[in-house]
């Protein structure tokens, strides 16, 4: 059966001319602990496969390397992860509504933004509106998302207000029961539409009677 990297024991694949011997058998095990904190030490050289694993100082380095525009170090560790994995897709959209919407989403909690079409505002404004979920509509939240608003939106463009409104997210368990009966009544049988079926016999009967006289 065939062996993964974690599983194979240096001993195991000595060759049989030295197997037997004790000093090369103490060898192979001293040598089996040091490859099992090497091949426990690969994961950690996986970066991008495992961004939801990855603890504050690397996330840090990162956000450095890919050019993070927005950052806090009072940002908890989830909303940090999400900074640095959508970094790229970030810069790719830049200057478009959809960039803002997404770094308001990776910190805040969702965001929406409002061409000054849709409110009757003046040519290339815009308002966004953000949803806190989870830090509360404080001075701090409205910071933040000015921060981002400047960092992701176009230059052209100018913002008229930022409208926050604070929601919850929860489970909501829902149950329904369902009872019901049958009814079912037997009545005696009654035979309808009857149909016989049988022979039929006719008679008839003639009598004549027939009187002749004979004169002289």
């Amino acid at each position: 059966m065939s062996k993964t990297l974690p599983d194979i024991s240096f001993a195991d694949i000595l060759p049989s001319s030295i197997s037997r011997d004790e000093t090369v058998k103490a060898a192979a095990q001293a040598i089996d602990g040091e490859l099992k904190q090497i091949n426990q030490a690969i994961d950690t050289l996986y970066i991008y496969s495992r961004w939801n694993e990855l603890e504050e100082p690397l996330l840090t380095h990162l956000a450095w390397q890919f050019k993070v525009d927005f950052w806090d170090d009072s940002l908890s560790l989830e909303k940090k992860r999400a900074l640095v994995r959508n970094s790229v897709a970030r810069h790719r959209q830049k200057g478009t509504p959809s960039a803002i919407e997404g770094a308001i989403a990776d910190v805040l909690g969702g965001g929406t933004v409002e061409e000054w079409w849709t409110y009757g505002g003046d040519p290339y404004h815009f308002r966004v509106r953000v949803e806190v979920t989870d830090q509360g509509v404080t001075d701090l939240a409205y910071a933040w998302a000015d921060q981002l608003i400047e960092s992701y939106k176009n230059v052209r463009s100018k913002l008229d207000a930022i409208i926050t409104y604070l929601s919850g997210r929860g489970t909501v368990h829902m149950a329904m029961a369902c009872q019901y009966g049958e009814s079912i009544s037997v009545f005696p049988w009654q035979p309808q539409n009857l149909t016989e079926s049988g022979p039929v016999f006719f008679g008839i009967g003639t009598q004549m009677i027939e009187t002749t006289c004979i004169y002289p």
